[in-house]
């Protein structure tokens, strides 16, 4: 299948294994193995890419100029996915789940904006494990 997106070409890859083939944009040197998979089959698939950002943002920001596959968290992405300025790969594949962490300094007077943030967290995000 081919795309064109800001005056170029370029092949969707068909499969998982595809995208070793492919550009993919990393948010460091060990995010060029992917956990993808579902149930039982989760595996590392390994792919290649020469641009690294650590920023999720910019690494959005590439991937709408066409500089490559970049695998984010939906909320990120889901505007651009749903107005068709990005496409989703795979999504019976599906992602596991990785853990976050809210980390603040211990105080009797929490601010409103950090209780507002750990409030949006906790809507959006499913529960793991809460300490």
């Amino acid at each position: 299948m081919r795309r064109q997106t800001q005056g170029f070409e370029y092949l969707i890859p068909e499969t998982v294994e595809d995208l070793q083939h492919h550009e993919c944009l990393s948010f460091s040197p060990t995010a060029l193995s992917y956990w993808l998979g579902t149930g039982e089959d989760v595996r590392r698939r390994s792919v290649s890419g020469r641009l690294q950002i650590n920023n999720g943002q910019a690494l959005r920001i590439a991937a709408l100029n066409g500089m490559g596959i970049v695998l984010q968290s939906t909320l990120l992405l889901e505007e651009d996915i749903q107005a068709g300025r990005l496409i989703q790969l795979f999504p019976e594949q599906g992602l596991p789940s990785r853990p976050m962490s809210v980390v603040y300094l211990p105080d009797r007077y929490h601010s409103t904006k950090l209780r507002s943030f750990v409030a949006f967290l906790m809507e959006h995000f499913p529960p793991m494990a809460r300490v």
